[in-house]
Order: structure tokens, then sequence, then C-alpha cells
């Protein structure tokens, strides 16, 4: 027992015993972040660009987007410079004087002042998606408080462009139109999307599927349409870390978003859309 006295001031004394740790974290440099997508159908290219907020840093380049950038796009033979525009934040040419072409390689340069400077290359797809069919069936009820509801099933089938790998992102929407509203105010939401590649073909064909559900009111009408988007690899990896990412949730494992930027961060991707209206 005067064992067990004498030991118990002793493991009180070790428990309550503690030292100050001092780390030398790493410190991190900003870099530059950049996203930009061009098509054949855009008239503008547009790069928005930041400096990243790395937590171990004593740098503080601000959250104001830097409007002292060198940024340059380079294809075909020809460079220009993308200007930035203080209204929208974004540096921006005109695809009437920089014409862009699918199936050629471009180059983004970006150059601070201070000396950092990224790149990346990408192509925009030589071909359009091609459709082999379109439809929507639809199943109508009504609820507990008497909406309309109306359960759709979107299905598009896609054909087999070549022995090249390929990549789809295909964004779903519905439009709706309040006659309620003078000029009949129109908008669209986003009601889906769906990734594909051809690691799923059969037969020559990707088939690709997507639900929808409508809560009907009286004054509104929807229509429904579809973004297919043939995308570039840098394009369709992306925008699948994004729509892996799920905010809403905090435990959730963490997404690391695709970068193809040599020494920074974001993406320089192609790509080529149609609309299929339904």
């Amino acid at each position: 027992m005067k064992k067990l006295i004498f030991f118990l001031p002793f493991l009180i004394i070790f428990f309550s015993c503690k030292k100050e740790a001092s780390i030398n974290l790493p410190d991190t440099p900003p870099k530059l972040s950049v996203s930009c997508f061009i098509s054949d159908s855009v008239e503008l290219i547009r790069a928005t660009i930041s400096w990243s907020n790395p937590v171990f840093s004593s740098s503080n380049k601000g959250n104001e987007p830097p409007s002292d950038l060198l940024v340059t796009i380079s294809g075909n033979g020809i460079t220009d410079t993308l200007m930035f525009d203080p209204e929208y934040f974004w540096y921006a040419l005109p695809v009437s004087e920089f014409p862009l072409s699918p199936g050629v390689e471009y180059t983004l340069n970006v150059v601070a002042p201070t000396g950092e400077e990224v790149s990346a290359k990408t192509k925009i797809p030589e071909l359009n998606p091609s459709i082999s069919s379109a439809s929507v069936s639809e199943n109508a009820s009504v609820d507990q408080y008497g909406n309309n509801i109306i359960d759709y099933t979107f299905r598009i089938v896609l054909n087999e462009l070549n022995n090249e790998k390929e990549y789809y992102r295909l964004v779903f929407y519905s439009t709706a139109i309040n006659s309620g509203i003078p000029g009949e105010f129109i908008y669209n939401d986003v009601r889906g999307e769906v990734y594909a590649d051809d690691n799923s073909v059969i037969s020559g064909k990707i088939f690709t599927e997507q639900n929808m559900q409508w809560y009907g009111v009286d004054s509104v009408q929807y229509s429904s349409f579809a973004h297919v988007i043939h995308a570039s690899e840098a394009y369709y990896r992306f925008h699948k870390t994004l729509a892996n990412y799920n905010q809403s949730n905090p435990f959730v494992e963490p997404t690391i978003a695709y970068s193809n930027v040599e020494n920074g961060l974001g993406v320089f991707a192609g790509y080529r859309q149609v609309r299929v209206e339904f």
C-alpha cells in the first residue's frame, strides 16, 4: 500500500509535465491558378487567373485577381495576348483575332512580374459528338399536397467516333417560362450530368441516361435540353473531380482536383458540343 501511495504522486507529476514543441512548418509560396476552356463554338477566349492561398505561407498575394500578368496563347504558328478585363476580372481575346481550329495543339502561357511562369497545353477534339438517338419517357403522379409531379428519364445514345480515346460530358437542363412575368421570363436549371467514355462502348454505341423530376406549377411551362460535350481528357477529368466534390457533407473523403498546368494549378482544356432538344 505504501508503494502505491508513493507511486501515485509520481504519475501525477509525470503526466502533468508538458513542453512546448517548436516545429518549423514549410513555407509554401502561392501558385498561379488558371481556368481556361476553349472551343470552336465560342466567340471569346477567356482565362480566369488568381493566386492560390497555401495553408503554410508567409506570402500574401491578396484575393483580388492579378491584373499585371502576361497571358499569351499560341498555336498554328501564331501567338497572341489575352488582355485583362477589369469589368469581369478575366483575361480575354476575341476568337475573331485568334481563330481556333479543332485538332490543333494550343499552349497557354502566364508570366507574373515577379518571375513566376506557368503553362498548359490542350487540343479541341476534331469531331463533334455524334448522336445516334435521343429520347425521353415520363411518369406523372400527384403528391399528398396535390402537386403535379413528373419523373423524366432522358436517354442519349452516342456513336463511337474513331479509334482514339473519347471523353464525354452530358449536361441536362430544364427551361422554365413564367407567363406571369412580363416578357415571359426564361431561365435554365441544371438538372444533372453524366460522364461517359469509350470504355463503355457496346456495338459501337455509348448509352447514357439521366433522371429528372418536375413539380408542376400552372403558370410555368417546362421544356428540356442537353449539351453533349466531346471533351479533351483534361476537360473530362477536371469536371469529373468537381462532380465528385461534396461540400455539403463534412465527412466525405477529400477530392484532389485535376490539374494540367505546369508549375501551377488549374486547367486549360478544349471541347466541342452540340445541343439536343427533347
